[in-house]
């Protein structure tokens, strides 16, 4: 017995209909996941850039912060050292002077010798 070209169409369209089906089900259940997932992912990348931007500015703040106090302090040590600081030069008599006034004391710890400035001559 041969299948009526009727019938056969029938069952074509049936199983079109249920492929249709199928494929409105897994459509549904994609957008579903993308919902679920891309989505929030979106949401938490701008959480994520919003507080990157959040600390870039803070630390920007702090950086600022911190060069104000630098400058406070190289202006404090400016304004605290003598305005004509010289380092130690045999060839400057009243640096010489100075050295002169230094005086060894023995070290207790080992017996050695080191130079130390005189209580006595400012």
């Amino acid at each position: 017995m041969t299948d009526n070209p009727v019938c056969v169409c029938h069952n074509k369209i049936l199983e079109l209909k249920l492929d249709h089906e199928l494929l409105s089900e897994v459509n549904v259940k994609t957008e579903n996941l993308i919902n679920g997932t891309i989505k929030p992912i979106k949401y938490l990348t701008e959480k994520i850039s919003m507080l990157e931007h959040n600390q870039n500015q803070q630390f920007q703040q702090l950086l600022s912060q911190f060069d104000s106090i630098k400058s406070l302090i190289n202006q404090s040590q400016r304004n605290a050292s003598p305005k004509n600081t010289k380092e130690y030069n045999p060839n400057i008599p009243e640096l010489a002077d100075r050295n002169k006034q230094c005086h060894l004391q023995k070290d207790m710890d080992g017996g050695r010798y080191r130079a130390m400035e005189s209580p006595f001559h400012p």
